[in-house]
């Protein structure tokens, strides 16, 4: 049964949860078992991963051929094909440091980022509106929007007010 057919009660009773929000233990429970609330999950490519993406590029193609024909011609040269790999191994060393240092700065871009959002939890039995990263969310949060809040996380309206949903990011 879909959850957003359901009404806010049915919905609450089936996340097992309640307007109070889940407690501090509850939601850490869920957290190991759901995981963190994270867009992307694949692996930043290995180092040869990696190195066999950037071999084969259209420049390193035509210096395989140019080196292929000049051992292959009746005037065999090897100077020719020498200085076709040394041309070769340089592109790919600089194409894989490039691409190497490009998947490092976007993997600390994407941990950098990091934004809060309010949550109403109970503590102590009583209901509290901390702050916690959106990483830590969990089925069965409570979220509290305000103006200008962004949540990437899917969500259940309990109470609308002026709300505005733009699926952009």
């Amino acid at each position: 049964m879909a959850i957003a057919s359901m009404t806010s009660e049915t919905a609450l009773s089936h996340l097992q949860s309640s307007c109070q929000g889940l407690s501090q233990e509850e939601a850490a429970i869920r957290l190991k078992l759901t995981g963190e609330n994270l867009l992307s999950t694949h692996k930043p490519p290995t180092w040869w991963q990696l190195l066999l993406r950037v071999l084969p590029n259209s420049f390193n193609i035509l210096l395989i051929l140019l080196a292929i024909i000049s051992v292959a011609t009746p005037s065999l040269q090897w100077s020719t094909f020498a200085i076709l790999l040394v041309m070769i191994a340089i592109s790919v060393i600089v194409r894989f440091w490039q691409e190497y240092k490009s998947n490092v700065a976007a993997i600390k871009l994407q941990e950098s980022v990091s934004s809060t959002i309010s949550v109403r939890s109970q503590v102590e039995g009583k209901a509290s509106d901390p702050t916690t990263e959106e990483k830590n969310l969990v089925p069965g949060d409570i979220v509290l929007l305000s103006a200008g809040d962004s949540v990437l996380a899917d969500c259940l309206v309990l109470e609308p007010g002026t709300l505005q949903i733009s699926q952009s990011r």
